[in-house]
């Protein structure tokens, strides 16, 4: 990181036979006197004259480094030093373990520190930004500052906060994670010049546990039913009804908390999957609960006529699985025959109406969670024969075809509820193997591979309800519980 030095090394034609250690090309030190508990940046940059890749290694008599096998890093000192003056030293290494040796020194002092900045001005901040003024615990918030020199002289950065963790404390820009739950953080940045001049900027931001409200219920009670959002709208499809199956086509609008119909599906059916493509919602499978009949059937709906269209069917019949689109193309993952629990992946392809088969997930199951983030698709939890639940965290690259395992959720269940907010996978309640039902949520962090289990419960414990994510807000409808046992709640979980 920061190197903004480039050597040009010339190697001589045939002399490969000698091996040279690295070279110095730059270094420096923020400040060579520092009050107690005070920071300082150094730097100690070099190039191998013989292209050899080469290694840091810092050390000190007294206090710790951020980073310590870095070009630059921070050093902090005591609280309580044994001696006042500290002997900073690196090690610059190559390959094949030549070595390169650079010490410093610093001295510490219990009183105020007046820098000889003399004709030095300090860094001017000229831009900065935060991608969030509010947080969910544990997701990911982007910082950035951009400082300019008077002088040109070189700049670094340290940034600093009351809780939470950094990407990397020393550069421009830093992702940061929060790992407690506050009214408001706070989030400091010095950025220093190569002559100890220095200017600072501090961002702020709530960071929460998440909250709830009830939005206006469906007019009827299910679970299991295909769900999609396409243009700021929320479409349910069927479902079952206190044991009826149904054809219905329900559509509730966020901005005005109202459900409107739109025309049946020409096929009833619990337990199918919805996706969209280019202003169309397709729904594949399910079954006939009456019947215990298991479909194929795909049906479009557009909603622009209020029209559906059949499709050519899915290779496999079944319920309880998942559809998502990725590019031009629909994935539906998993599912249920009534006899066998699939880990399959059939891919259709809308422009021309037909189905091929990709790789398989890990896991069987059904009732799991689907959910597109960045190009892939991620598959979590679910459930397999009579209480089975697993916790399976699987992510699927589209462009590769191939999957990964990623950390499992903490508790295995199936029928959760999910949904996305800024790059958290929340996933809500469901059924554990024991057969009860739970009102847990938990938060997967995709750019740590990261749970956090620290949120509220969900008001009503219930399983494979309607779930559906509309900017970072994420609504619950229906579900099936002990009493009713389906339901016409619509549940909305936010940030708070």
């Amino acid at each position: 990181m920061f190197v903004f030095f480039i050597a040009l090394i010339v190697l001589l034609a045939g002399c490969r036979g000698t091996d040279y250690p690295p070279e110095l090309v730059s270094y420096g030190q923020s400040a060579d006197t520092l009050q107690v508990g005070e920071s300082a940046v150094f730097w100690a940059v070099a190039v191998d004259p013989d292209g050899d890749q080469v290694t840091y290694s810092w050390s000190a008599s007294q206090g710790y480094f951020v980073d310590p096998e870095e070009d630059t890093v921070i050093w902090q000192s005591p609280e309580n030093p044994a001696v006042n003056n500290v002997n900073i030293q690196v090690i610059i290494t190559d390959a094949t373990g030549l070595s390169f040796i650079k010490n410093f020194e610093i001295v510490l002092t219990s009183g105020p520190v007046q820098q000889d900045t003399t004709g030095n001005q300090p860094p001017g901040i000229v831009d900065y930004g935060q991608s969030l003024s509010k947080a969910l615990l544990g997701e990911k918030v982007s910082f950035w500052i951009h400082a300019e020199d008077p002088e040109d002289d070189r700049i670094f950065y340290f940034w600093t906060s009351s809780s939470g963790i950094f990407s990397c404390i020393v550069d421009s820009a830093v992702n940061w994670w929060p790992n407690d739950v506050g009214n408001t953080v706070s989030v400091g940045v010095i950025a220093y010049d190569s002559n100890g001049a220095m200017t600072s900027h501090v961002f702020q931001l709530n960071v929460n546990n998440g909250a709830w409200k009830n939005g206006s219920q469906i007019p009827v009670d299910l679970s299991s039913p295909g769900t999609v959002v396409l243009d700021g709208k929320i479409y349910v499809f069927g479902g079952n009804s206190h044991g009826q199956t149904l054809n219905t086509t329900y559509i509730y609008d966020p901005t005005t908390d109202t459900w409107t119909r739109g025309a049946d599906m020409p096929t009833a059916r619990a337990g199918p999957a919805a996706a969209a493509y280019n202003g169309g919602i397709y729904v594949f499978g399910g079954k006939v609960v009456e019947t215990n009949e298991f479909l194929n059937v795909n049906e479009v709906y557009d909603p622009a006529s209020n029209t559906w269209e059949t499709k050519t069917p899915m290779p496999t019949a079944r319920q309880r699985h998942v559809a998502l689109t990725v590019g031009d193309r629909i994935y539906v993952i998993g599912g249920f025959d009534g006899n066998q629990f699939y880990a399959i992946n059939e891919v259709y392809d809308p422009e021309a109406d037909k189905w091929e088969t990709k790789t398989s997930m890990f896991t069987p199951r059904d009732r799991l969670a689907g959910i597109v983030y960045d190009g892939y698709i991620y598959c979590i939890g679910g459930g397999q024969s009579g209480f089975s639940t697993v916790d399976a965290n699987e992510r699927y690259d589209p462009k590769t075809d191939t999957w990964e395992k990623l950390s499992p959720m903490p508790i295995g269940r199936r029928g959760i509820g999910y949904g996305v907010i800024g790059d958290l996978i929340v996933v809500f309640s469901g059924k554990l193997s024991s057969g009860d039902y739970t009102n847990r949520i938990d938060a997967y962090s995709i750019s740590q591979d990261k749970w956090i289990s620290s949120f509220p419960g969900k008001p009503t414990p219930c399983e494979s309800p309607a779930s559906a994510t509309i900017n970072d807000t994420i609504y619950l409808i229906g579900g099936w519980d002990y009493y009713t046992p389906t339901l016409n709640i619509n549940e909305i979980f936010y940030r708070e």
